[in-house]
């Protein structure tokens, strides 16, 4: 739909992706999912699927480059970073230009909190 606020959600996990899809999908936002950050940086580059408003990136069971990050952040779209102790890597985690970074335990609903907030859409259906 045109004017509808899309979300990527980067999450090598299904039923956690699954999750958050409902959960945004709940309050109004369309999400599509992705289960490797290769798959949705080469979507953001060839710009055939809808620009998010926000992307989440899970760092749990992920294969990350730097290369693929710096091209996450750098594409100008707000990036909510989930991680936890054993995904913390410094270089990766520091400095980059997160829009947010939450470190775990977080709920699905404080994660689809934070992404309405930075994706401007308050509305709760």
């Amino acid at each position: 739909m045109a004017g509808e606020t899309v979300v990527w959600i980067i999450e090598a996990e299904q039923w956690p992706r699954a999750y958050l899809i409902a959960e945004l999908a709940e309050r109004g936002l369309s999400a599509i999912g992705y289960p490797h950050l290769s798959e949705a940086v080469a979507d953001l580059r060839a710009g055939l699927t809808p620009r998010p408003g926000a992307i989440i990136l899970e760092l749990r069971d992920q294969y990350v480059e730097p290369s693929l990050i710096d091209a996450l952040v750098g594409s100008g779209v707000p990036v909510v970073l989930l991680t936890g102790a054993f995904e913390r890597d410094e270089r990766i985690n520091e400095g980059r230009g997160w829009a947010a970074v939450m470190k775990r335990p977080f709920t699905v609903g404080s994660v689809a909190d934070k992404v309405q907030e930075i994706a401007g859409n308050d509305s709760n259906v």
